[in-house]
């Protein structure tokens, strides 16, 4: 049989190696889930835009108040288009590559999202386009959360027909 001091020995050192072991099963600290928003902040179209970052932020903060999302944080990265369509190309590129968005939420006018859907389409991104757009355009990497032309004429016609044969009568 072994001595106390043997037996203190080792059971000091299966303690150290069960406190090894448990500290290496900790999960590691857990990133977050980074979206982008790229609207003017700043230039002749921030009047317009500066409300849909607000309206992101508001959402982001309600969804981290709620637990995140899938157990994970959401962290909104913000770049200023400057109301350039080329500046905003570069912004999404920067926010696809360098932070590591995992999709994005922008532009205000068809020529941003005209600008800036081939950097999307490149990387096999996502964005998410706020407006109604002219149509007869369609991409995998964007959700076009607008209307198109014949979504609003159609559902209008055949009251502005019944308005004109009023008119007639």
């Amino acid at each position: 049989m072994a001595s106390f001091p043997v037996r203190l020995a080792l059971l000091l050192v299966t303690l150290v190696i069960l406190t090894v072991g448990l500290l290496s099963l900790r999960p590691a600290a857990v990133e977050p889930i980074r979206i982008g928003a790229v609207h003017a902040l700043s230039g002749v179209m921030a009047e317009s835009e500066r409300g849909l970052v607000d309206a992101l932020q508001l959402a982001v903060d309600e969804i981290n108040r709620d637990g995140g999302l899938l157990e994970r944080r959401v962290e909104l990265m913000v770049a200023d288009s400057r109301s350039d369509w080329t500046v905003a190309a570069n912004q999404v590129e920067r926010l696809i590559l360098k932070d590591g968005v995992s999709a994005l939420f922008g532009c205000w006018t068809s020529a941003c999202r005209q600008a800036v859907r081939p950097v999307v389409e490149e990387h096999h991104h996502l964005l998410f386009y706020p407006l109604q757009y002219e149509g007869l355009e369609q991409s995998p990497n964007i959700v076009y959360m607008g209307s198109a032309p014949n979504q609003q004429i159609i559902p209008g016609t055949p009251i502005q027909r019944r308005s004109i044969a009023r008119s007639d009568a």
